[in-house]
């Protein structure tokens, strides 16, 4: 995901979260002193190719079935004998567990998810008790346990024991510790701009249906008794445009795929309105490859028709260009319609209006949120004198659909 297509917040908190993964990172390859004395053991701390190369582990470090797999990877990283991974329920993931061992695993997760200070515990071969461990939870070998957490909140732990670890493994889980809270963090900001960019396009949805289909359906059943031929055109061109609005795949879609949804959805409008509605198009071909928020530009045009061409007399013109401009494509809808006020306008984009053109609103906060604030709406209007949008989008911005 590119930091630009987050709202300001999120980016400030992955920012957050890259300089806590960059001063574990840090402190991960440090020479083998931890407060100015020697570790107990030759622990090699690891290199930063190999701890980027876990990164993808760390975001499902608690997912059953794919924690064995980090499990794996942290015994080779902290040279001990043996990882185990837990999450609130239990143990997720392991690898050098034994099954006489799994009693004290669960043990010492237990006893880490009711404490905030990481557990370290060091085995002596003889106590002056003549035990062989003076730690009820873990008899045989030394261990180091760690809590995690996600926006404060404990999510499980990891274990690692051995019968050499030393403080130098300890502090080299306690860093993975807060690499993997970081990951797991950028992951839940992720999840989250997903589920908002979802529920935006399921309120122009809903635009549509009462707006679109029913009336749709009407001009379709109008021309079945007296043009049949043109009836079943409409039909398909009505299976069209429905098919790609309600698509579920992709943030992304290009200026080619969007128009032809938009041709479906006037020819549609055009059965309605008749010769009162006239649209044109005026598309450089180089325009057509460049990338734009899936369902960006319908809603300007149905916009430009419901409040341009339907609340005025007589006949309503549209027209729709793109063309190349330096590192931009510039997409414009125009419409001759009865436009509206300016201050009214600023209203509805600062989300202070309960107009009907949640439209733009909408459109406004995907686009900004795509390419960044200086790519919002340009809009220019005043009562009686039409609506001209722009939209401006970068040709060098990388997408992701993820």
């Amino acid at each position: 995901m590119e930091l630009n297509d987050a709202p300001g917040d999120l980016v400030l908190a992955m920012i957050g979260f890259l300089v806590l993964g960059l001063a574990a990172t840090a402190v991960f390859l440090s020479v083998k002193k931890r407060g100015g004395r020697p570790t107990s053991n030759d622990f090699e701390p690891a290199t930063l190719s190999t701890i980027s190369s876990l990164l993808p582990y760390f975001r499902t470090a608690f997912e059953p079935g794919k924690a064995d797999r980090l499990a794996v990877r942290l015994v080779t990283l902290l040279q001990v004998d043996a990882v185990a991974i837990t999450d609130l329920g239990g143990i997720v993931g392991s690898h050098g567990v034994a099954a006489d061992e799994l009693d004290s695993v669960r043990a010492i997760a237990e006893r880490q998810l009711k404490t905030d200070r990481n557990q370290m515990h060091r085995h002596r071969e003889k106590q002056d008790n003549g035990s062989s461990c003076s730690d009820p939870y873990c008899p045989q070998k030394s261990y180091a346990a760690i809590g995690v957490r996600v926006e404060g909140r404990l999510v499980g732990t990891i274990c690692a024991w051995g019968t050499g670890l030393g403080t130098g493994q300890a502090g080299a889980l306690a860093d993975t510790g807060r690499l993997i809270e970081a990951q797991l963090g950028l992951l839940e900001l992720k999840q989250a701009r997903s589920q908002l960019e979802e529920s935006e396009l399921d309120s122009l949805r809903a635009q549509i249906s009462p707006h679109f289909i029913y009336n749709a359906l009407n001009v379709i059943a109008t021309f079945i008794l007296t043009d049949s031929i043109r009836a079943r055109k409409l039909v398909i061109e009505f299976a069209n445009f429905t098919r790609y609005s309600f698509r579920k795949a992709g943030r992304f879609t290009s200026l080619a795929d969007e128009l032809r949804a938009i041709e479906s959805y006037v020819l549609l409008q055009e059965a309605r309105y008749g010769s009162r509605l006239k649209v044109t198009l005026q598309i450089s071909p180089e325009s057509l490859s460049a990338r734009i928020p899936y369902l960006s530009l319908q809603p300007l045009v149905e916009n430009a028709i419901r409040h341009g061409v339907e609340s005025m007399e007589g006949d309503g013109h549209i027209q729709i260009t793109a063309h190349e401009k330096g590192a931009l494509t510039v997409v414009t809808i125009e419409d001759d319609g009865s436009g509206m006020d300016p201050d009214r306008l600023r209203a509805v984009l600062a989300g202070n209006s309960d107009s009907h053109h949640v439209g733009l609103l909408n459109v406004d906060t995907r686009m900004r949120r795509a390419f960044g604030d200086e790519f919002h709406l340009i809009i220019d209007t005043a009562p009686g004198e039409g609506t001209l949008i722009t939209l401006r989008i970068p040709k060098l911005q990388r997408y992701s659909d993820d």
